[in-house]
């Protein structure tokens, strides 16, 4: 699912950069360290709140933009904040002034959210039962038919697309303007654009002219970094992950 410091959490979710993030590194990887301790906070209590009109404004990506997932399932998970599938899932619940729904997850992790709410009153807001700086809420496009060790490109576009409506009323002016500068973060190659897995990866590859070419890695192999601006590749290019076995 492409960093400036003190940005919105949409460009902590993708991992943005200044300079183009496609280029493949052919240094060795530095050895993992140990993780710190992972806390998750699942009570209610003074949850992070995101505003419900920015959801609705990401779903409706699928329709503004046709081309790139037709009929795709769209969903979200939630990651810890550097990254890692999160230990134990948070409650979720929509509300608003008239009621809630409770929002359930899937085993894998990933959820649907509702995108008619009127029922529910005014001020509707997605609450998540955790600390906003803990956690990233990242959408997942998926294709029927599309083998489980591989995305398709398309459906990466229109994840970007949902991430970038779901913080873009949020972001400072200034740093709006200065991102629409460079072009869409799902435009541009001077964006990096990172998409979480819930498993270590050994290695992401690209299908192009025949060719399967390597993609970069995030930190620890837990996210890959698709080349969304290129327009030499198609929506239905696929991106094939291969998993490490040592991976619970």
């Amino acid at each position: 699912m492409p960093h400036l410091p003190g940005t919105s959490a949409f460009l902590a979710a993708c991992l943005m950069t200044w300079t183009p993030a496609f280029a493949q590194d052919a240094s060795p990887a530095a050895p993992d360290a140990d993780p710190p301790p992972q806390v998750v906070v699942t009570s209610m209590k003074d949850p992070y709140r995101i505003a419900y009109r920015n959801i609705l404004k990401a779903l409706d990506a699928q329709a503004d933009n046709p081309q790139l997932a037709p009929g795709a399932r769209m969903r979200w998970m939630l990651f810890a904040k550097d990254g890692r599938p999160l230990a134990q899932p948070p409650a979720i619940t929509v509300a608003g002034s008239a009621g809630q729904i409770d929002v359930v997850q899937d085993s894998d992790g990933a959820f649907d959210l509702p995108a008619a709410v009127s029922g529910l009153g005014d001020d509707v807001e997605l609450r998540i039962g955790a600390k906003r700086g803990d956690v990233l809420l990242v959408p997942l496009v998926e294709t029927g038919g599309v083998d489980a060790s591989s995305r398709r490109l398309g459906d990466l576009r229109l994840e970007c697309e949902m991430a970038w409506r779901l913080e873009y009323d949020d972001m400072p002016f200034a740093l709006k303007t200065a991102i629409k500068l460079m072009g869409s973060p799902c435009g541009s190659k001077h964006f990096g654009v990172a998409f979480h897995v819930r498993h270590r990866l050994a290695s992401a590859t690209i299908a192009r002219d025949g060719q399967a070419t390597a993609l970069r890695l995030g930190w620890r192999s837990l996210a890959f970094y698709a080349p969304l601006y290129d327009g030499t590749l198609g929506n239905d290019t696929p991106v094939t992950l291969a998993y490490r076995r040592d991976d619970p």
